[in-house]
């Protein structure tokens, strides 16, 4: 799935000049889930990465990252070389509807509808 999300976004990835660096772990546990949500979040995560360094001067990569955490569980990560978030902004982070992004261009898991 994240090669697939990579090569869906090869077009952004491509006009910003963003290198993409994988470590992808083999043999990881069998995710179960909606395969649709698992790939929205997938990629609103590349996409805030790659938001937050198009605009900048100097390297642009974005990482994503692939490991087993133990028993039946695996992590995903996904990092950028973009400014990073203000310290006074990390308690927001999980708020609906917070962005750093400029008013009326918010893409993110924010936007999702959340069901219980």
């Amino acid at each position: 799935m994240i090669r697939e999300m990579i090569v869906l976004l090869r077009s952004e990835i491509t006009r910003y000049s963003i290198s993409v660096r994988t470590e992808l772990a083999f043999d990881l546990p069998h995710v179960t889930g909606d395969r649709v949500q698992l790939q929205q979040v997938l990629m609103n995560l590349m996409v805030n990465g790659i938001d937050a360094m198009k605009d900048l001067d100097g390297a642009r990569e974005l990482s994503i990252k692939s490991e087993p955490a133990g028993g039946e569980q695996l992590v995903v990560s996904v990092s950028d070389t973009g400014v990073g978030l203000p310290p006074q902004q990390t308690d927001q982070i999980f708020d609906a509807f917070f962005t750093t992004k400029p008013h009326g261009n918010r893409h993110g898991a924010s936007d999702q509808p959340f069901h219980r």
